[in-house]
């Protein structure tokens, strides 16, 4: 019975308190008092804001963007004061909800404190970014590149090198389809050419008399030549898609690049 009356709870609390008008105002208390040096009146103003972290997140009256954009100011003011510790359980629960977040309520200029945030959100997308990929397999992953290129790398999570080497594999194989096409077509004319191709009663034995033969085999070698390198192209990209995922198995490497 009491978990069906809690949502209409909230909602009246929502009602009787509008939660934005509370939380705005707080939100410039603490950025003047940020941009003053009063870190820790900011941490305050930032910390008892009604509704921001409820004990069950149903009565939470401070949702969505706002509200974690205030986590992260108020993890932000928690550096300042130099309770990492503290910041770090903020953030947390920001992460949670919001990976991406990368900035705050407050207007107020860049500081150790805000980098000192951004480090940290950037270290725990590293570490998710681990752990999906300690959670997949070599051989699966280097199964679905066999399949479709850059599968492979999305399904362990790197999913711009995946989308990298299906959008390169896509290409070559556009460019492939065109220069096999043209291949062929100068292998018919080259094909058809026939005795009455060579003008025989105007030639007069000199270097300049045309030679159809040898031009269309020449423009027919030319393109089957185009057409194998651009094929050569593609089966390499596939090839490599597949061998990576078997070879250098990155969920046995920790990353150490930065993850925008």
């Amino acid at each position: 019975m009491l978990h069906r009356l809690l949502p209409i709870l909230a909602i009246v609390s929502v009602g009787l308190f509008p939660p934005n008008v509370v939380a705005q105002a707080s939100v410039e208390r603490a950025a003047t008092a940020y941009t003053a040096g009063d870190y820790q009146l900011a941490l305050v103003c930032l910390s008892n804001i009604d509704g921001l972290l409820s004990v069950a997140p149903i009565f939470d009256r401070v949702r969505g963007e706002e509200r974690e954009r205030i986590l992260f100011d108020l993890a932000r003011c928690r550096y300042a004061v130099g309770d990492s510790a503290g910041a770090r359980g903020v953030l947390c629960e920001l992460f949670r909800n919001d990976p991406s977040q990368s900035k705050g309520e407050m207007d107020v200029g860049r500081d150790a404190a805000l980098g000192a945030v951004l480090d940290e959100m950037r270290r725990l997308r590293r570490n998710y970014q681990q752990a999906r990929i300690n959670e997949t397999s070599a051989f699966k992953a280097g199964l679905r590149s066999a399949i479709l290129p850059g599968w492979g790398q999305s399904y362990r999570g790197r999913k711009r090198r995946g989308r990298f080497l299906l959008g390169s594999a896509g290409i070559l194989a556009a460019v492939w389809f065109v220069a096999d096409r043209s291949y062929k077509s100068a292998l018919t004319t080259y094909r058809r050419t026939s005795e009455i191709d060579l003008s025989l009663p105007a030639r007069t034995g000199s270097a300049d008399d045309p030679n159809p033969f040898q031009e269309r085999f020449e423009a027919a070698e030319s393109r089957a030549s185009a057409a194998r390198t651009v094929g050569m192209a593609f089966a390499a990209v596939w090839a490599y898609s597949v061998l990576e995922n078997l070879v250098l198995q990155p969920g046995r490497v920790a990353l150490t690049i930065p993850i925008e």
